[in-house]
């Protein structure tokens, strides 16, 4: 739509200074005839937009000149650019780069202070490619039919109605309605395998952020308290891989950590492995004995012998 294309060439003028009527052609699909035009219809409008000749000729919005929202402090938009900033370095989507660029174009800040990169969880192209499909079927109320290996390694074919994607464990999850089991689940995308709009569609749900929160809360009631030991001086190890378990120290020096996680998810079990003798399972046993028996796994793929 032209007036999509208008807002943007104003906000890609305020972030980029000097843009040429061929730089915006590209960018938009269109003829510079085109351009020229849209310029003639911002001037218009008020934009205070020059146009400059030479070899660093080129649009520009006359210097100083802000959009600006009295009802947004400062500090505001630095932690929404922020956040914003953050996402982008961990979830792939052309509408947040362009939410990104109308917020600087209209944030009068300093230059940041704080920068936060997720790109070290960001997953693979497939999983990008997953959740693209996702977004869109959730967004037209589209069922998706998809191949799902479980923590096991248990195959099956799903059929689910898709409500909500979200990040946690380092991972994006489908909140979902299982069709053939009637029942409310959470699937790793990770572990999808060809996800496709599927024939049927389904009613929207008014508030899917509750719904997912009592799904949650039903979640985490099924986790286990892991009993974790740790010597005296690696305390603080732990304290940063793990930092909302609860410690305390034992009359010899050492912490005991209780840990509640889920225990169908293998992440907290991997971080545990990380430590090395930093750290060792005290209960319950079968957690204890399951680690120990992964670490055996591990040792025999270097054949290497275990005394």
């Amino acid at each position: 739509m032209r007036i999509d294309r208008l807002l943007e060439i104003v906000i890609l003028l305020l972030n980029n200074r000097t843009m040429t009527g061929k730089q915006l052609a590209n960018r938009f699909g269109v003829s510079v005839r085109t351009i020229q035009r849209d310029i003639t219809a911002l001037t218009m409008a008020g934009i205070p937009i020059t146009s400059d000749t030479g070899y660093n000729g080129g649009y520009s919005v006359l210097a100083g000149y802000k959009l600006h929202n009295s009802f947004v402090k400062k500090e505001d938009f630095n932690i929404i650019i922020m956040a914003l900033k953050s996402l982008s370095t961990s979830y792939e989507n052309k509408r947040l780069d362009t939410i990104l660029d109308k917020y600087l174009s209209i944030s009068d800040s300093n230059l940041p202070s704080i920068f936060v990169d997720y790109g070290v969880t960001k997953e693979g192209s497939k999983i990008q490619s997953n959740n693209h499909i996702l977004e869109n079927c959730i967004e037209h109320c589209r069922q998706v039919s998809f191949r799902y290996r479980d923590t096991f390694g248990k195959c099956s074919d799903r059929l689910v109605e898709p409500l909500a994607l979200h990040f946690k464990w380092y991972s994006w999850y489908l909140f979902a309605y299982d069709v053939q089991k009637k029942a409310y689940r959470t699937f790793k995308v990770v572990r999808m395998d060809k996800p496709a709009p599927a024939g049927g569609h389904f009613e929207r749900i008014a508030d899917v952020e509750k719904l997912l929160q009592e799904h949650e809360q039903d979640y985490y009631k099924n986790c286990e308290h892991i009993l974790v030991w740790c010597p005296a001086d690696n305390i603080s190890l732990l304290e940063e891989t793990f930092p909302d378990a609860k410690f305390k120290q034992k009359a010899d020096g050492s912490w005991v950590m209780d840990l509640h996680v889920p225990p169908s998810e293998p992440m907290w079990q991997a971080l545990l492995l990380g430590l090395g003798n930093n750290a060792k399972i005290i209960a319950p046993d079968f957690y204890r004995d399951s680690l120990i028996e992964t670490a055996k796994k591990f040792i025999q793929n270097y054949d290497t012998r275990m005394s």
